[in-house]
């Protein structure tokens, strides 16, 4: 034991990971209204709490004591302090590797439910006054297999809005409420945001996309609207309301694989929540600095009780999770179980790559959906030309033959809010500066998305795509607002793009879809696909629901990423009902007066560079 104390240091080995309680943790008000501080610190010597009603005030400290568990310190003030702010301090006995305790740091609680920063003090809430989204008023999204998503940012999406009272989550739900906003008009039915949980930006002026998460239960303060202390607590869950009204679920995008600075959890034990490496150094599999150890039972704790506490309290949707496979899928799938038995139709993604590996194959049976990067690279090099029949094949098929499960568990995108985006990569013009495209670039841009909204799996746009937006060739933009801020005047200007994916978006959903929007994995016989007779083409037709396996309806799609005509032998001849509603160039429902181009030996001739979809029997919505 150390002198003076009754502590004995533990040190780290194969049983420490598994240390754990199962008692309340954070500042908790009690049925009799007093105020119990708890938090977990196995290795701890001593644990302070300060707590203060006003800023400008003197805080009061107290000690805690260690719990009869020996893991936990605690203290009970018999008090209610519904509104204090307060900090934890925690000291013990640095070793040369495995702690960083420091008694003069004031650390945000990871269990606080609100805060005024990243630095904290935490703000004390009054949990059992709050109201719980329990069913059967809490709103459940479509089924996985009926999503279409719109990735999002706060800020991207507010700043250009004239007339909003500010840049945060009032701002969003105000838009929402506007007759023409950019969120409702594109058609999506569920909106993915970046991350909102509290993030290290030092203040509400700097721009982040927010992956530097300081505590994981508390929305972001820097997206408040006044300087009411709980009013990011308040609006975000207006804004997640306002999100159902409009029939929308939202998924937020969360970060449990590292942590922002400062890095609370370290002080609180270094080793026990975070990978370090032989010398005591933060292991960096995430790029970002640090790596969660989520297999710790605490950290895994942590995990599923912040997002249990999203979904009960503020009704959130679903969750995708960036570099997942830190987190890794015994632990992933964990987490499933234990939020699908609070909302059983909550949206589980995950990211499933890192700096160390990835997990695609290993998440088939985890109960998530999946970032499908290879669809990405696949849609860029198939509209430039450059894949083959056998790529298209298998993405249209939902990467069912390896990857997925099941058809919606691959997501599907030519962009994310991340890398060079969408129109400067395949831009024609030096520099991947697309924010002048060229002809040859609308047309590649209008194939991708038959090509993202044709396949099976789950679509997602990243917002602007619709209007070709461009960052003028920058590629790692997450601290740069003016690149990535929506500039919804380009709407007008690219309106042609903007209705087409719109149109797409609208058949995605539409019954025609029903071709598409599958919860099982097809008959061989589902999709047939013809290829050119030019071996080095990529070009098909693709025929869905081709045995009639799924109903009468069916969609045919055709395309020719190529500068030279395609000839694709179809064996038999076309049934005489179906009707053309979509080329490269437009996207009409009642029909477009282009025939299929058919001649009497059987054989589609497709010209350079054209798309067509045509659906059978004839469209009725």
């Amino acid at each position: 034991a150390l002198e003076g104390t009754d502590f004995t240091p533990i040190q780290p080995g194969l049983t420490f990971f598994d240390l754990k309680t199962q008692l309340p943790l954070g500042a908790i008000i009690e049925p009799n209204d007093s105020t119990t501080f708890r938090l977990f610190a196995p290795r701890a010597a001593s644990v302070a709490v300060e707590t203060q009603m006003f800023l400008d005030q003197a805080p009061t400290r107290y000690a805690l004591k260690l719990s009869h568990d020996q893991l936990t310190w605690e203290l009970n003030l018999k008090q209610n302090l519904t509104g204090f702010f307060y900090s934890f301090f925690v000291d013990g006995h640095n070793d040369s590797k495995s702690t960083l305790f420091n008694s003069q740091i004031p650390l945000l609680d990871p269990y606080a439910k609100a805060t005024v920063g990243p630095k904290g003090p935490g703000i004390i809430l009054d949990s059992n006054s709050e109201p719980t989204h329990e069913s059967p008023t809490r709103f459940h999204p479509p089924h996985w297999h009926d999503l279409s998503i719109l990735e999002c940012h706060i800020r991207d999406l507010t700043e250009g809005i004239k007339g909003l009272s500010r840049k945060g989550f009032k701002g969003i739900s105000e838009y929402l409420d506007s007759n023409d906003n950019y969120l409702s008009t594109i058609g999506a039915n569920a909106i993915e945001l970046l991350p909102i949980q509290q993030f290290d930006s030092p203040d509400a002026e700097s721009y982040h996309w927010g992956y530097m998460t300081n505590n994981y239960f508390s929305p972001c303060r820097w997206y408040a609207s006044s300087s009411e202390a709980l009013d990011q607590n308040d609006t975000f869950k207006e804004m997640v309301h306002q999100f159902h009204n409009k029939g929308k679920a939202l998924i937020l995008d969360v970060v449990y694989n590292h942590v922002g600075e400062p890095a609370h959890l370290a002080h609180i034990d270094k080793a026990y929540y975070f990978h370090l490496t032989e010398d005591g150094h933060f292991e960096n599999w995430s790029g970002c600095g640090n790596t969660l150890n989520c297999s710790s039972a605490m950290t895994k704790r942590l995990i599923i009780d912040s997002l249990s506490h999203l979904i009960r309290h503020y009704d959130v949707d679903g969750f995708r999770f960036d570099l997942a496979e830190l987190i890794e899928v015994p632990v992933l799938k964990e987490i499933a179980s234990a939020l699908k038995a609070i909302k059983p139709s909550v949206i589980l993604i995950a990211e499933p790559w890192s700096f160390r590996g990835e997990i695609k194959r290993d998440l088939r049976l985890a109960g998530f959906m999946f970032w499908n990067d290879a669809f990405r690279e696949f849609s860029k090099d198939y509209v430039l030309g450059n894949s083959d029949i056998g790529s298209l094949a298998y993405f249209v098929r939902g990467s069912t033959q390896y990857l997925a499960a099941w058809p919606s568990q691959s997501v599907n995108c030519i962009e994310s809010h991340d890398d060079r985006c969408w129109i400067d990569k395949i831009t024609e013009n030096e520099n991947y500066d697309g924010s002048e495209p060229t002809e040859m670039d609308i047309k590649r841009t209008h194939l991708a998305a038959a090509l993202m909204y044709c396949s099976l799996g789950t679509p997602m746009l990243a917002s602007g795509v619709d209007f070709l937006k461009s960052k003028y060739g920058f590629q790692n933009s997450y601290q740069r607002g003016d690149l990535n801020a929506l500039d919804y005047l380009k709407i007008a200007d690219r309106r042609t793009t903007h209705n087409y994916f719109k149109s797409w978006i609208q058949f995605r959903q539409s019954g025609w879809g029903d071709c598409l929007r599958l919860n099982e994995i097809p008959s061989d016989t589902f999709i047939r696909v013809f290829r050119s007779e030019n071996t080095h083409h990529s070009s098909a037709v693709i025929q869905f629901n081709a045995d009639l396996s799924n109903g009468s309806k069916q969609v045919m799609l055709m395309l020719n990423p190529h500068h030279e005509e395609s000839v694709l032998p179809l064996g038999n001849p076309l049934e005489k009902d179906w009707k053309s509603i979509a080329t490269i160039d437009s996207f009409d429902f009642s029909g477009i007066e282009v025939p299929i181009p058919q001649d009497s030996h059987n054989k589609i001739y497709l010209a350079p560079m054209s798309l067509l979809l045509c659906v059978r029997p004839a469209w009725n919505g």
